[in-house]
């Protein structure tokens, strides 16, 4: 039967809103309820908002009116929260202080199950910590601190109302009148201890005024006196003993909070420990439990009876509770049980619930102190922790997430969890952790992890992380050690040994890797694809996971780049055989067939390649490095390998091939014609060279009109020169022929793999392949594929990957280890510097010129002008989209670099600081009676210096791309006296010319790629040289040209560690680079 107030007030709530706020007081939505003598307050949680109310029932009686106030937005108006408040209060009566109407029936059993999941959760996730308390002042000054208790339960704080009262001459009190808080605190006459706490209060509320203080807002939301304070729970542990040391502290339950009115109320620092009995019912079959709270220790004058948690008024916190009669402190390993238990009834337990309630109270981290019946004891045994570790990867973090979870048979706790024990229903005994064991196992994760076990913020439901590089490692240290290891849920196998081995057929070797995870068998193809797409795990057979080293991308990755995966097996090509046993050579067991056996046999017994001595039909000497180079080309025959000579410029890789090729003329059983594919350039030089030192050999000039009456006859020669143009255009014709061999001098001319003639050379039938070049490199290392595709086909694998390998144009160090081991057989590279000792030193300078002032403005204009047009369109389509628009800024700015008329061609007769540095430079150069080659990619600029010479009467020879007799103007400058000067396009005469004659060179620009102007150096400092060379490179200073220098010298190293080639810009020009160039 409900009561007098709830009937009464039933009718003015809704239907819907008596169903709702049912719900709100079942589900526990009713945080606080506090029933005065004419006021209820509460609060009541609804979702994630918590909402006041206050219900005045002082005219019930003499008006019949009550008075409502909700904050969800009702405001004066009934709601589901006003009457969960009203439901609670009567279920939960406050008790005899307090008051009540009406007979109050017995109350149901409470839900024990949901109080003690309550005391469970907050163990778990606010594990109270003592604080520690300052030293309280002494209390001298008398001063009535009256405590609100409605108005505390409403703002879930301790609200003080302070009074002050004279003392009459007939020895009794005065009427009480208001004390200013303040002023208290600064009173020259107050006793020390309320001076003291008015002093803590305002120093507090001072420093945070948002806190609260006297300044916070009521109901009627008007600004309270300033007689009035709130104690935060911060300062609870400092003010609450003060108030208790003055003995003049009371409880108020009345509206004019009259110090005679107010129960006194004591203040008891002891630890107050829960005291927890259960007693059975037999004749209900249930068990009673009661919760009470008793000081830790009894002292002279202090009262040690319990406090009941039912009748309590208010909980403080963590640290305190205010009962019927004093603010008691709570011990606090017991404020989770104290709160979950504040203002229950008794618990009543069926005796067949008695398993599960044993289970819930041993399992508890923190008991309090139980008085129990012997059929509710349980025993303790210390259980044996399982270790494992889970893995985990996001994709928001980089490193792993690591869990550490502790197995004791089915029960599994983290490292750090505080529930440190549970009850087992078959042992009938409560199994505690093993802490200990737990401690040492957690310093193996240590050892195994390294430094980076601690994590500067992992996750919170992490316990560290792992680098990706370091997963392997861990995985394998503590899977040694006994651990389980998961990773995103399944289980993980740690790797094993790698078993390899070789199986040979006529034109492939088929090369199969297992690793043993535990028991089951990968392929290795399968865990380098894995890591190359970025995992460190692999899924086998029976679902679980294997571990996949890191370091073994870097050791295998070299296989799956040059061989072709099929089905699971490596198949190298039969060219590929040197290779293979050079990746190979590192493992300590290889299961090898007879083939190939045989094969690698052949290689050890192989003692090194040895100088070789030119046959007859060679005429003149070789030096002893030529000597090396003829014994390497006769090792690449025997093997039958394709090779690259890149020999510095200079150095007679003519004459090696050559001297090669006259001893190849008479040896083989069935003659077949050598094709050498040479520039057009140097055709002569080759036919020259020829009949100078293999007169004997047969050459055909596979060029121009009358090549046609020679395809029919190519086999009637030992050696056809061509064109690469020419090759390209008669491919069909020339891939009919089998050749001996086909050799591509300045090889770089196929150095783009998709080009014609790089794909037309490919076609082309031969017993043995050769290139040559003193640079095998010019742009970026992708060139190499193309380069060997033709000497060793399949040799560097597939394109695509490598191509992946060599993408990024500052390779790592295991890409630069990888083309070095697999290239060093094929390239035979040696330079002036380590084998030509007598040759003349050569000296290399830099002139710098000034531009004149009007260039200089001219120049200035043109670089502001293109950084804004740049600028803007790099924002809109990106670098890369606008590499047109950055050629064509950067090309007129190193014109103007050099002559403002090759932009203006009113300007072209103009004077300029490089042209004069040059004249100057020339000048000097006749009158000592030396010759010098002068260098430019610009033939515009050559233009102007011929008109410059020609006005000052000096003889010069001119070589340009569109230049027909370039074997006479060579012979001329070679031979003649009086041509002390030779003009040359760079890109024309860099390659293939002799021109020993000179002695100094000019170079009056610089080019992306160094390697085109040591080329165009080599010109003069080759052998014949007898002359030290000097070369000078002519820069304008503070222009683009000094910047492209500096793009040369920061970036010349990378292929160097592989042939000691060049690098070249364009193709890998960046954002940064170009901010150089442009500043």
């Amino acid at each position: 039967m409900r009561r007098a107030l709830i009937a009464t007030l039933e009718q003015f709530f809704s239907e819907a809103d008596r169903e709702e706020g049912d719900r709100l007081e079942w589900d526990d939505g009713v945080v606080t309820v506090h029933r005065l003598p004419t006021s209820i307050t509460a609060s009541i949680r609804d979702g994630g908002a918590e909402h006041q109310v206050f219900i005045d029932t002082g005219l019930m009686e003499s008006a019949g009116k009550v008075r409502v106030h909700c904050t969800c937005g009702r405001g004066k108006r009934p709601c589901p929260h006003v009457w969960a408040a009203l439901l609670a209060a009567e279920r939960h009566d406050t008790g005899a202080l307090l008051g009540s109407s009406g007979e109050a029936e017995a109350p149901p059993d409470p839900p024990w199950r949901s109080i003690l999941a309550k005391v469970e959760q907050r163990v778990a996730t606010e594990p109270a910590a003592p604080r520690p308390a300052e030293t309280a002042p002494s209390v001298i000054r008398r001063i009535d601190w009256i405590i609100d208790l409605g108005r505390s339960v409403a703002d879930k704080q301790l609200s003080l109302v302070i009074r002050q009262r004279q003392l009459r001459r007939d020895g009794t009190w005065g009427k009480p009148a208001a004390v200013d808080l303040d002023l208290l605190a600064r009173s020259r006459d107050a006793q020390p201890d309320d001076a003291r706490i008015a002093e803590i209060l305002n120093r507090w509320f001072r420093g945070n005024p948002y806190e609260g203080g006297y300044g916070y807002y009521g109901w009627s939301g008007s600004r309270n006196p300033r007689w009035t304070a709130i104690v935060p729970e911060q300062l609870l542990d400092v003010v609450l003993p003060l108030l208790g040391r003055t003995g003049r502290c009371a409880l108020s339950v009345t509206q004019d909070h009259h110090p005679d009115d107010a129960k006194p109320v004591r203040v008891d620092e002891r630890a107050h420990r829960l005291h927890v009995r259960a007693e059975a019912d037999e004749a209900a079959r249930k068990w009673r439990i009661e919760a009470s709270l008793r000081a830790d220790e009894d002292r002279a004058g202090e009262d040690g009876a319990p406090g009941s948690l039912e009748t309590a008024l208010m909980w403080l916190g963590p640290a305190w509770v205010l009962l019927e009669d004093r603010f008691a402190r709570i011990a606090p390993s017991d404020a989770p049980w104290v709160q979950s238990l504040f203002r229950q009834p008794p618990m009543h337990v069926p005796f067949s619930d008695r398993d599960e309630l044993i289970g819930r109270l041993a399992g508890m981290p923190e008991l309090p102190r139980l008085e129990l019946p012997d059929t509710l004891r349980w025993d303790r045994q210390t259980g044996t922790p399982s270790p494992r570790l889970e893995v985990e990867s996001r994709p928001s973090r980089n490193n792993l997430l690591a869990r550490i979870w502790f197995d004791y048979g089915e029960r599994r706790r983290r490292a750090d969890s505080p529930l440190n024990g549970w009850y087992d229903a078959t042992l009938g005994a409560r199994i505690e952790a093993d802490i200990a064991a737990e401690n040492s196992l957690l310093e193996q994760v240590r050892e195994s992890v390294g430094t980076e076990f601690l994590s500067d913020f992992p996750p919170p439901d992490a316990d560290f992380e792992i680098k990706p590089t370091r997963l392997a490692h861990v995985v394998s240290e503590l899977r040694k050690k006994g651990w389980s290891i998961e990773a995103n849920g399944k289980p993980l196998r740690r790797s094993g040994n790698l078993t390899i081995s070789v199986r040979s057929s006529v034109d492939w070797f088929d090369l199969d890797a297992m690793v043993d995870y535990e028991g089951k068998a990968v392929r290795l193809p399968t865990l380098l694809e894995a890591l190359q797409r970025g995992r460190n795990t692999i899924v086998l057979d029976d679902g679980t996971l294997g571990v996949v080293p890191e370091e073994w991308l870097r050791k295998y990755a070299d296989w799956g780049r040059v061989a072709e995966n099929k089905d699971g097996v490596l198949r190298f090509k039969a060219s590929q055989a040197l290779l293979l046993d050079a990746l190979l050579a590192s493992e300590a067991s290889v299961d090898v067939d007879a083939k190939y056996d045989e094969i690698r046999r052949r290689m050890s017994e192989f003692r090194g390649i040895e100088a070789a001595t030119p046959g007859k039909a060679f005429r003149g000497a070789l030096r002893p490095y030529q000597g090396d180079g003829l014994g390497w080309l006769k090792f690449l025959e025997e093997f039958r390998l394709g090779g690259c000579l890149a020999d510095d410029m200079g150095l007679g890789k003519t004459v090696q091939v050559l001297a090669h090729l006259a001893s190849r003329s008479k040896s083989t059983e069935e003659h077949k014609p050598s094709l050498i594919v040479v520039p057009k350039t140097i055709v002569f030089n080759w036919i020259e060279e020829a009949e100078r030192f293999a007169p004997k050999l047969r050459f055909a000039n596979y060029t121009g009109l009358e090549r046609a009456a020679l395809r029919d006859r190519l086999g009637e020669f030992d050696v056809v020169v061509t064109t690469y143009g020419t090759m390209r255009r008669d491919i069909v014709e020339l891939q009919k022929t089998p050749f001996d061999y086909v050799i591509l001098d300045e090889s770089q001319a196929i150095k783009n793999a998709n080009a014609l003639a790089s794909k037309a050379t490919r076609l082309l039938r031969a017993d043995h392949r050769l290139a040559m070049t003193g640079t095998p490199i010019e742009n970026h290392l992708g060139e190499l594929w193309s380069l060997f595709e033709f000497l060793n086909p399949g040799l560097l694998g597939r394109s695509g990957a490598f191509e992946t390998a060599v993408r990024n144009p500052q390779p790592d160090d295991e890409t630069v280890r990888f083309l070095s081991k697999a290239l060093g057989p094929y390239i035979l590279r040696r330079t002036k510097h380590q084998v030509l000792k007598e040759l003349p030193e050569k000296t290399e300078q830099t002139i710098y010129c000034d531009l004149l002032p009007k260039d200089r403005k001219y120049y200035n204009e043109l670089r502001d002008y293109f950084r804004a047009g740049l600028e803007s369109a790099i924002e809109d389509q990106g670098l890369n989209r606008s590499k047109i628009q950055v050629l064509e800024a950067l090309l007129r700015l190193r014109q103007a670099a050099c002559h403002s008329g090759l932009i203006d061609a009113k300007r072209i007769n103009e004077p300029s600081a490089k042209i004069e540095a040059l004249l100057e430079q020339v000048a000097a150069t006749i009158e000592q009676g030396s010759k010098a080659l002068v260098f430019s990619q610009f033939t515009s600029l050559l233009s102007i210096v011929k008109t410059h010479l020609d006005r000052l009467g000096i003889p010069y020879e001119y070589l340009d791309g569109r230049t027909r007799d370039r074997k006479a103007k060579v012979h001329r400058f070679q031979t003649e006296a009086d041509c002390r000067l030779f003009l040359i396009s760079l890109k024309a005469g860099g390659v293939g010319l002799n021109l020993t004659a000179a002695d100094y060179v000019f170079i009056l620009d610089p080019w992306w790629n160094p390697a085109a102007e040591a080329q165009a150096i080599d010109r003069a400092h080759r052998i014949g040289q007898t002359q030290r060379v000097f070369a000078y490179r002519l820069i304008a200073r503070d222009t683009v040209e000094e910047k492209v220098v500096q793009l040369q010298e920061s970036k010349r190293g990378l292929a160097e560690a592989i042939i000691r080639a060049d690098n070249g810009m364009m193709r890998d020009l960046t954002a940064d680079d170009l901010r150089l160039l442009l500043g």
